[in-house]
């Protein structure tokens, strides 16, 4: 047993130099790949504007809504330039105060109605906002859109100053104004067509088309509201516009779009309707 004993000893030895050699060579090659890691460039990740980029934003947005004003002011003034001050004060004068209270509250009543192009639009993307925010947006885009003449792109600026100030990606405003346009066309398309299909023979002069015409747009635009919802009913994959992917509203959404949006214009053709017989009875009064 004692003559083994130094051959055993041995072999102890050289199985812990091993050991130790394997040890030390992982710890080398963990820091090796340590320090390679270290040293190799950050995965690449989306795009965010710079400092600069968002200090130039800042700048150029007054700039901006200056000019959105200044092209609103001319397009009033070539508007108005074939009427004298003295003219418009006598004729509004000459419409009654019960006239003007209630075409003051039908236009408080669609701008409120307005509200819910931005509240659906906002349930759309899944990104509620309390209203009040939701209003301050809506108010100010169409106040724009009202007097610019642009519809869409008049309350684009507003729009993407507040809700990129409250959270919303670019491209979520991009779609909630894409929303908020369809809205629009929606009820033009609703009450446009049903106005034609119900009275083609008295709107038809006015389009300057056959009453048989005036007929068949009508329910054209119609149609082309009904398949727009159809569609959110029929197709859930969203649809792909080159490198854009458009999610469809669901239902509910899509037919919400088309009674809001037609009753926002029915109520703004009463306030027009309002105005438009105080200043028939001021003419012949006048005569």
């Amino acid at each position: 047993m004692v003559g083994v004993r130094p051959g055993r000893d041995a072999a102890a030895r050289r199985a812990a130099g091993a050991l130790r050699s394997a040890v030390r060579g992982g710890i080398a090659v963990t820091k090796t790949v340590a320090s390679a890691a270290a040293a190799a460039p950050p995965p690449a990740a989306s795009w965010q504007p710079t400092a600069g980029v968002r200090r130039h934003l800042r700048r150029f947005t007054p700039l901006l809504v200056m000019a959105l004003l200044a092209a609103a002011a001319l397009l009033l003034h070539h508007e108005l330039r074939n009427y004298h001050y003295a003219e418009v004060r006598r004729a509004l004068l000459a419409i009654s105060w019960r006239t003007r209270l209630t075409a003051l509250g039908l236009t408080a009543l669609s701008y409120a109605m307005l509200t819910g192009y931005d509240a659906l639009a906002l349930r759309y993307l899944q990104r509620p906002l309390p209203y009040r925010r939701t209003a301050l947006a809506s108010f100010l885009g169409y106040v724009f859109a009202h007097n610019i003449g642009l519809s869409v792109f008049g309350g684009a600026a507003p729009r993407y100053r507040l809700y990129s100030a409250w959270g919303l990606a670019p491209g979520e405003i991009a779609l909630l104004i894409g929303f908020t346009g369809v809205t629009f066309w929606l009820g033009i398309c609703t009450v446009v067509g049903m106005a034609l299909v119900l009275d083609a023979h008295a709107l038809a002069p006015v389009v300057h088309v056959s009453p048989d015409v005036a007929h068949a747009l009508g329910g054209g635009l119609l149609a082309l509201a009904a398949a727009y919802v159809l569609l959110t009913v029929w197709r859930r994959q969203p649809l792909q516009v080159r490198e854009w992917t458009i999610p469809l509203p669901r239902p509910p959404i899509a037919l919400a779009q088309l009674v809001v949006s037609a009753a926002d214009w029915v109520v703004a053709a009463a306030v027009l309707s309002c105005w438009r017989r105080s200043l028939r009875s001021s003419i012949s009064e006048r005569r």
